[in-house]
């Protein structure tokens, strides 16, 4: 099936409601692969953090996945001077060849990954002139319009590739990109859904559910997000980029004994004292005082056997396990003397 080369987005790039803003106005003057080194840089730092809260084990593969990640950032570097020889290369051939609209398609495609994209869209656009009606060049009009940040053109461009390709699932999900970005969750969800939902595709990336969870999340159908998120654990294993996710939309929804219920099911992603914080801030949602008193003050007593090293990196959460003690304490019944 077309969908072959989706690319995955870090979560922060696509949440209409991230907490962190991004380079914007000087990330128009940065190549392509400037740019995604920036976004693979800004995902780091939020798994890194994750890290921080999850058992040794777990915290170990975070560690080399992040170190891998790193050595991508490396070898993106490499590539990028591999695209200045792989351009004159097709450059030369198109010189003996120019009537091949797969050479100009090629160069367009090679100047868009090098930022390039004026470049990109002179190519295409004589590619498009040997060969009217090409989906794939279509499609690459797509993503030059999405890698420049022209999100209505970007749209426009999708359309008229699916009009000559309907199943092409890149440019579904260039368009789902562009309606997050355009603000318009509504139109994107249609689009996430058009391709998570055929079961004769191949696996789905772990991004579209989770960008579709944050589309739906921003109209406040919560449900739809937790219940998008289970289907995402069903086909493609249960780990921490969907359970966790799935208790705050519980949560935000009011639904504290379903959250309570996912956090039980889910404390191998947690350590102990991260697990009794949340714990205890869901029970304090939910009503019970006394019960997440007892979660906080067990977390900071575990929290006080800590080496003084390890307790030192521990800080933000001691504030956190002490500021939720306190409201727990002001909630809580307790006897008079």
């Amino acid at each position: 099936m077309a969908g072959e080369n989706i690319q995955p987005q870090s979560n922060a790039q696509v949440a209409p409601i991230a907490k962190h803003n991004r380079i914007k106005g000087s990330m128009f003057s940065l190549r392509a692969a400037d740019v995604q080194s920036y976004r693979i840089c800004d995902e780091l730092s939020g798994v890194l953090i994750f890290a921080m809260i999850v058992p040794p084990t777990v915290r170990r593969v975070i560690f080399v996945l992040a170190f891998a990640a790193n050595c991508a950032i490396a070898f993106r570097t490499q590539a990028h001077g591999d695209l200045h020889e792989r351009i004159a290369a097709i450059t030369a051939q198109i010189l003996t060849n120019s009537s091949n609209p797969e050479l100009w398609l090629q160069r367009a495609d090679l100047h868009r990954q090098h930022g390039e994209f004026d470049a990109a869209q002179t190519d295409l656009d004589q590619a498009v002139r040997l060969k009217p009606g090409w989906a794939n060049a279509a499609l690459q009009q797509v993503r030059i319009s999405f890698d420049r940040q022209n999100f209505p053109d970007a749209v426009r461009a999708a359309g008229d590739c699916l009009k000559l390709d309907p199943a092409n699932a890149d440019a579904l999900v260039l368009r789902a990109r562009s309606f997050v970005r355009l603000n318009e969750p509504s139109r994107a969800i249609a689009d996430y859904d058009a391709v998570l939902n055929r079961t004769n595709s191949a696996r789905p990336l772990p991004d579209l559910f989770l960008e579709r969870a944050r589309a739906q999340a921003a109209l406040g159908k919560f449900g739809d997000a937790v219940h998008g998120l289970d289907d995402a654990m069903r086909r493609l294993g249960d780990t921490p980029s969907f359970a966790v996710p799935a208790i705050e939309y519980e949560r935000q929804r009011g639904a504290f004994e379903a959250a309570l219920a996912r956090l039980e099911r889910a404390d191998k992603f947690f350590d102990r004292e991260s697990f009794l914080a949340l714990r205890g801030e869901i029970l304090l949602q939910a009503g019970r005082p006394a019960d997440a008193e007892n979660d906080f003050q067990t977390a900071l007593a575990r929290l006080e056997q800590f080496p003084a090293g390890r307790r030192a990196q521990s800080s933000a959460l001691e504030a956190r396990l002490r500021a939720g003690l306190k409201q727990a304490m002001v909630s809580a019944p307790h006897p008079h003397p």
